[in-house]
Order: structure tokens, then sequence, then C-alpha cells
């Protein structure tokens, strides 16, 4: 039975899942380019994907006098099946996103670098299949094979995630009070400030828009209570609802620019 030793791993961070233990939502698939699946096949190398990445295997040689390669160009492209990763992810440029390895880092793990985007890779795939891929980032490794040294060399992609402005709509008695809206997690400096818009869906509604966009995230780490906005400055809900990726909206800042809003229905 041939015996496989541990080569390298590659593990994908997205801000969105930083806070969530369930990363199943990245969907992730893992491609490698026809000149890859080539030099894997040459060098006895497996892959095997996880939720968050893959990692590399090397047979081992039979013939120990056997020649193998010293550094192995490793390219792939990292796809999803969820629709939404690719507008969760902040990008650079229109086109993909290409992170590379550094080969002389010594750190247990390396962060790969994003360089100029990249170019259509070939994943040897059929038409119907290249369709269904939804392409996230390629990854271009360098990856050399170090003589003596057992064990999994790691690399890690880093992906931001998209920043979008929170709004929040009243309706019922709430629109017909004075609010305010208060940053529990406010600093010094004042935390996230609420402004109103008078981009309504009805004259019947209330709706105010932070100052700053803010990080998306499966589980958000803000917390926005709401009060009258008088000297009592009473109460009426301890904990806003957060936002999610389920109402998304336009609105149309001071300066004429569209943005793209978190919207958050309240009735009360």
């Amino acid at each position: 039975m041939a015996r496989y030793l541990p080569l390298c791993a590659l593990e994908i961070v997205h801000e969105f899942f930083e806070s969530s233990d369930d990363v199943r939502d990245l969907a992730l698939q893992v491609f490698a380019s026809v000149e890859t699946q080539a030099l894997m096949a040459r060098e006895g190398l497996l892959l095997r994907e996880r939720a968050t990445g893959f990692e590399i295997w090397q047979e081992q040689a039979s013939d120990p006098g056997m020649a193998r390669e010293s550094v192995l160009p490793l390219h792939f492209s990292i796809c999803t099946t969820n629709p939404r990763l690719p507008f969760l992810t902040v990008r650079d440029a229109e086109q993909l996103a290409c992170f590379v390895n550094d080969a002389a880092a010594v750190t247990e793990v390396e962060d790969l670098q994003s360089v100029a985007s990249s170019d259509a890779m070939d994943l040897g795939l059929r038409r119907f299949e290249r369709a269904a891929c939804i392409e996230l980032v390629h990854v271009k490794l360098a990856h050399v094979i170090q003589t003596g040294k057992d064990g999994m060399r790691r690399y890690r992609v880093q992906l931001k995630a998209r920043r979008l402005h929170w709004k929040y709509i009243f309706s019922g008695a709430l629109a017909k009070r004075a609010l305010a809206i208060v940053d529990l997690n406010r600093s010094e400096s004042g935390g996230v400030q609420f402004v109103p818009s008078d981009q309504v869906v009805t004259s019947k509604h209330v709706a105010f828009i932070s100052d700053a966009a803010l990080t998306m995230r499966s589980i958000p780490s803000q917390g926005f209570q709401l009060r009258e906005e008088d000297a009592s400055g009473r109460v009426l809900m301890r904990r806003l609802p957060n936002a999610s990726l389920d109402h998304l909206g336009k609105e149309r800042s001071p300066d004429g620019q569209s943005l793209v809003v978190a919207e958050i229905y309240v009735h009360q």
C-alpha cells in the first residue's frame, strides 16, 4: 500500500466568518491548473480538500534514489458554490486576486501576499463545468521541498469582508417618536453615529443610516441600542437587531454617491 507524507496545506480565512465556528458556508472547491495536474501525477502528489482549503500529500518514493523536483510550482483556482461569497469579499480590482508565497519565508504559518490581478487559469474543465465554477482567488505556490524536514508546510490566505453602511428603518409607534441610536461599544471617540435619512419606504417610516461603513460578519460584533432623543434618554430597545445580507438597498449619500446599504426593519 502506498504511503503518503504531508507536504503543504492552505487555509482560507475569511473575515466574514471570523467569529463563527460554522465555515461550511465558504463552500470551497479547489481546482488545480492543467500544468499542476500533470506535475501532481508526475510527482505522486495527492490533493485533499478541506472545509477551509486543502492539503497536499506526496507518495513516498519506492526508490530512495528517485529524482524529484526540489521546487514545486503549484497553481490553484479557489472556487465557491456560495453565490454570495464574491460579493462579501473585498477586491482591489475587477480581476481575481492572485496570492503567492515567499520561498524564503521561515514562519510556521506563512500569510500569502496578494499580487497583481491574475489572468484566466486553464483548469481543464468543460464549458458547463467552468460556468458553474465561481472563482474566488488564485493561489500560485513555489513550494520548496526541504530535505530532511518532515511535517506540513502551512500557508494562509486572509480575505477581507465587505463593509456596508447599516440603515435602520422604523415603523409603527416607534416612527412617531424622536429616536436616537447609541453605539454600545463606543469609545471616547464616540463610536458609530447614526444620522437621519430622508430616503424611507413610506411617509410612515423613519430611517437612520450609519455615518461609517461597518465590516459585515456572520455574527456581528456591533451592538446598538435605541433610545428616546430627549433629556431622559429612555431606553426603547436594549439591543437593536444586527444587519444581515437578507435586505440590501441603495442610499444616496450627501455628495451624490450611490451606496449599497444593509437594511434592518424594526416595527413596534
